[in-house]
């Protein structure tokens, strides 16, 4: 049995009061923000997220397919021997009967295999789904499958608990020489756990399927399903951007393997399922047009990355790679063509006449040196000359820039040692800026603390949360040149993981954040619109040190933040403590005119959680709190604070006269 622990509604403690006169100099942590002192407009868009295929993030995932191998193509990576398809992998048999793997009269000429069955009355096969099968009772769901043979019956389908009693049943029928797709819907009798979809042939015969379905019949979406509780997740986070298809996932292994997003198009039975260099099989169920949805639902602006003619293995010569360079430029048409024009009238087709503004397109992931140099080259030309409008992101990695052509957005990945982002990293954009190295946009595509000889590092920890709470405050600090960011991974299924932490953990029913999630809902729910000049002094903490990636053996316990939001009309300061022991601290604010309303949203909550403390499935350690207050007096402008160890706090304080985006205060 599941053991549940629920998110406390913890109050907590308000604000103290006054700090008396003399106090900030006896005081060693101090924090004075200045109202007036409006350094820089902050990016609308800095909080996003990436979705990429990595860990059954979408196969099995995002797409709420029930099914695993629905169309029977899965084998060994790499391993197309007609003498290796025997029983299709993920289908099992039931009962009297024998069943391979065939490609004799193929439904699609996108996917080669369809499945046989021989069977003696009752027998049939079975699958188990992806990671498990789980129905809830009174939801409806839909099946459907392309189905044909010769059987003294109908096929009869029919979700079973394993072991047990069937949860739901149906008859496919008629059942005749020519394929047939067959659809019947129906509402589960009630909630089962480990279940298996069986399809049987009630009086013995020989049948055959292809393309198999199981999906919720109202899951989330327009005009495609999504998962409805990973969705309300990733609602949660509210992200302003979207970044996709990946990440690794775009390159390959080798470009066999690359994403191809015109592949991706059409029925799901007209798309190839392909090979994914995180080691499993992806059905493209979610597709170019569907990311495309997604984003829309998400309210997020898309990026899309393109395959730049590289993988991990190979790369497309240069004589050749006119395809893939009209590919980016066909799939901005697609995104933002007319209905008359040759793409757009695809995308019209596929039920969105209205264009889907695609602004950011971004040209490889984590690609680098003279290869990628001399392809961006050509990408950058065909894009800059037919879209001008449309903006171009660069990769950055392993320290290595692009030189042939200039880019308007960078591509920057960190995954670091918590220890790296508390120091180095939440200073790394002051300091760049310092040195007058920036000169465009930044994208922070890809981030995560990772630190391997942590213990709980699977699923990800305080300590490194509250390190990338750090680092994403230089983000903030330095938005009018930091645009985007989007931690990753953003889910994985447990079954199937494949890096680590993520954000999101799910089963085949089930889900579960980590502490960074709720980091990045906390930035995400209290963001900006103005950078105000503040200063902090804080005493030491230690950390461990690194050479390489210049990490000292101390830095600064406590790291803030502070800007206007509501047009002025409400001070935000975060503030967070990167020590493991509580910390005192005084802030002051100058050329403040205060309400008296206070907002105080800490995380965590709980007392006496340690660096290496994480959520599971069965128990959430780390939850957030927010009171509501007065502040007693408001000429002072002296707010003394109480920091859990390891923590995060904000702390939203009304204004009665706001700060105008030329610093002057406003009346």
């Amino acid at each position: 049995m599941k053991i549940w622990v629920s998110r406390l509604a913890v109050a907590a403690t308000a604000l103290s009061a006054l700090v008396p006169d003399g106090a900030l100099a006896e005081e060693c942590n101090l924090i004075e923000v200045d109202v007036a002192d409006v350094k820089c407009k902050a990016s609308p868009d800095l909080w996003g997220v990436f979705v990429e295929e990595i860990g059954g993030a979408v196969t099995g995932g995002l797409h709420p397919e029930l099914i695993c191998n629905p169309s029977f193509e899965y084998t060994l990576p790499g391993v197309e021997n007609r003498l290796t398809r025997t029983m299709p992998r993920d289908w099992k048999l039931v009962g009297k009967a024998d069943a391979r793997c065939d490609d004799s009269v193929p439904v699609s000429k996108a996917n080669r295999w369809c499945v046989r069955v021989d069977a003696l009355p009752g027998g049939g096969i079975a699958n188990y789904g992806n990671g498990g099968l789980s129905l809830k009772k009174g939801v409806r769901y839909r099946l459907s499958a392309y189905v044909r043979g010769s059987v003294n019956a109908p096929v009869s389908f029919s979700v079973e608990r394993f072991g047990g009693d069937a949860v739901a049943g149906a008859k496919l029928q008629p059942v005749g020489r020519e394929w047939r797709k067959m659809e019947v819907e129906f509402t589960a009798k009630a909630s089962a756990s480990d279940c298996r979809v069986v399809f049987r042939a009630d009086n013995g015969g020989v049948f055959y399927m292809d393309n198999v379905s199981l999906m919720p019949a109202e899951a989330h979406g327009k005009g495609i399903a999504f998962r409805k509780d990973l969705m309300e997740r990733l609602f949660e986070l509210k992200p302003s951007i979207m970044r996709f298809p990946g990440g690794c996932w775009v390159e390959g292994d080798t470009m066999k393997d690359a994403y191809r997003w015109k592949r991706t198009l059409g029925p799901v039975e007209d798309r190839p399922v392909q090979w994914c260099r995180w080691d499993y099989w992806a059905t493209h169920g979610i597709g170019f047009h569907e990311y495309l949805l997604l984003c829309e639902e998400l309210n997020a602006k898309p990026i899309f990355c393109v395959n730049a003619g590289m993988s991990h293995k190979d790369n497309v010569p240069m004589d050749k790679m006119d395809e893939f360079v009209q590919d980016a430029l066909d799939a901005i048409e697609y995104c933002n063509g007319p209905v008359d024009s040759k793409w757009g009238s695809v995308r019209a087709k596929a039920g969105h006449p209205e264009p889907f503004n695609l602004q950011y397109i971004e040209i490889g992931n984590e690609n680098f040196g003279k290869e990628y140099d001399e392809r961006y080259a050509l990408y950058y030309d065909a894009i800059r000359a037919k879209y001008p409008d449309v903006k171009i992101v660069a990769d950055r990695y392993r320290d290595w820039d692009v030189k042939s052509r200039p880019f308007d957005i960078r591509d920057d990945h960190f995954f670091m040692t918590p220890d790296w982002f508390m120091s180095v990293g939440h200073r790394y954009y002051d300091d760049l800026k310092a040195r007058g190295e920036v000169g465009f946009g930044i994208y922070v595509g890809e981030y995560a603390a990772r630190d391997k000889s942590e213990p709980a590092k699977h699923y990800g920890t305080l300590r490194g949360a509250i390190a990338e709470a750090a680092f994403m405050l230089g983000l903030e600090r330095n938005s009018d040149v930091v645009l985007f960011s989007s931690q990753a991974p953003l889910l994985a299924r447990l079954d199937v993981v494949r890096w680590m932490p993520n954000n999101i953990y799910f089963t085949a029913d089930d889900s579960f954040v980590t502490p960074s999630y709720d980091v990045q809902r906390i930035f995400s729910a209290n963001r900006i619109e103005h950078v105000l000049g503040s200063k902090v002094v804080s005493e030491m903490t230690p950390i461990k040190p690194n050479k390489k990636h210049n990490v000292p053996d101390t830095t600064e316990a406590i790291v803030a933040n502070a800007g206007l939001a509501d047009g002025g009309r409400t001070l935000v300061v975060k503030v967070v403590n990167c020590s493991e022991k509580a910390v005192s601290a005084t802030m002051s604010l100058k050329n403040a005119r205060l309400s008296g309303g206070l907002v105080r949203i800490v995380y965590p909550v709980e007392d006496g959680l340690g660096r290496d403390d994480c959520n599971t499935l069965f128990r959430t350690v780390a939850t957030s709190a927010t009171s509501s207050g007065r502040i007693a007096d408001r000429e002072s402008g002296m707010l003394s604070l109480s920091l859990k160890p390891l923590s995060l706090e904000v702390l939203r304080i009304g204004l009665a006269a706001g700060c105008a985006a030329d610093g002057g205060v406003r009346e």
